[in-house]
């Protein structure tokens, strides 16, 4: 049994307003131990620090002079962990912003390089700037980002500065049901400074046969600078694209490009996988549900407008998605074969948004 499904979706209007705001701490004039110290100098180089990120104004404001000049140059300025990226006079602690310099792998030149979507000899505009800024500011691997620009005496040309500081990458999670089902996982955020990520995370469950189950995570950002995001991976934890209401092993592969600004054209994405339940918990023949299925699931989208005045940043976007999923091996109970989800089906979305 094969089900269809084809419908026409429209959104009316979406607005997206980004406010900012500035907030000044100042310093406590009672004495902290020196392990206080550590740990605060540690959380600041895992999470961002408001005062250091967000400016008074919208970003756009600070290269609105600048708009229509030409881009002379490019450059990359990478700091380390012991300076704040709006103030390099404020330091952190030595002793923790040394041990992390020495643990981690700084981001190379060219993986930032590979995440920008302005260009050389082109006409600046303020916008698309502004909105490379937070697109670096949100990367896993980049803990804040600051893009300078300069004009060049004599000439219509400006040298733009692109500032980054990156997050400390490697990290731990916990989770899970202490003392009989713990979970923890191990990543790295951004391995050898090039915008991958890999994750391993494992359970340990007495109640689970086997006892042990893991997921494995690899994913690269902007792959060859199409800012296009590559993601494999294997779970045991049923944390993939799940259907079906069974523990389900899966091994899937994802490409995803956002729309990275209005003034990009294409966005989409495409999923593969496969995915197949599996009795961990040892339920009765007659109550579990055996299955395997593959899954395709596709999207693109098109900006429609991007040549219209910087002005005016209102935009139309057309989205088509397909998706197929195909059993391979559907459960045997008659009452889940007549669930939709437990048939094969496949189905197409069309959507336009105003934005």
């Amino acid at each position: 049994m094969r089900t269809v499904l084809i419908a026409v979706s429209m959104m009316s209007l979406m607005a997206r307003c980004i406010d900012t705001y500035a907030q000044v701490k100042t310093d406590s004039v009672e004495k902290v131990s020196v392990t206080k110290k550590a740990f605060r100098s540690g959380i600041k180089l895992i999470s961002t620090n408001p005062g250091d990120t967000i400016v008074g104004e919208r970003s756009a404001a600070a290269y609105a002079q600048f708009a229509g000049r030409i881009v002379r140059n490019i450059y990359i300025d990478r700091i380390g962990f012991e300076k704040s990226i709006y103030d390099t006079a404020k330091r952190v602690e030595k002793t923790v912003s040394t041990i992390a310099n020495n643990l981690h792998v700084n981001t190379r030149e060219k993986t930032i390089r590979q995440h920008l979507f302005f260009e050389k000899n082109r006409p600046l505009n303020p916008h698309r700037l502004a909105d490379n800024e937070r697109f670096l500011r949100d990367r896993d691997f980049i803990l804040d980002s600051r893009i300078v620009v300069v004009p060049v005496e004599g000439t219509d040309s400006v040298d733009v500065t692109v500032v980054t500081r990156d997050v400390f990458s490697l990290g731990a999670t916990f989770g899970g049901s202490l003392p009989s089902a713990p979970k923890v996982g191990l990543y790295d955020a951004n391995v050898d400074g090039r915008g991958q990520r890999i994750e391993f995370t494992a359970l340990l469950d007495q109640d689970r046969t086997p006892h042990f189950g893991y997921s494995l995570l690899y994913r690269k950002s902007s792959i060859f600078g199409s800012l296009a995001n590559v993601e494999l991976g294997y779970t045991q934890l049923n944390t993939g694209y799940s259907i079906g209401d069974e523990i389900e092993y899966a091994a899937y592969t994802r490409i995803d490009r956002p729309l990275v600004s209005p003034y990009s054209r294409w966005a989409g994405g495409v999923e593969l996988s496969r995915n197949w339940s599996k009795n961990v918990y040892a339920k009765e023949d007659s109550l579990f549900l055996d299955y395997r299925y593959n899954l395709f699931d596709s999207w693109i989208g098109y900006n429609i407008g991007i040549n219209k005045p910087i002005e005016n940043r209102m935009r139309h976007f057309l989205a088509i998605r397909y998706f197929d999923g195909y059993y391979l091996d559907p459960a045997e109970q008659p009452e889940a074969r007549q669930e939709i989800r437990y048939n094969s089906g496949y189905g197409v979305l069309s959507e336009i948004s105003v934005f």
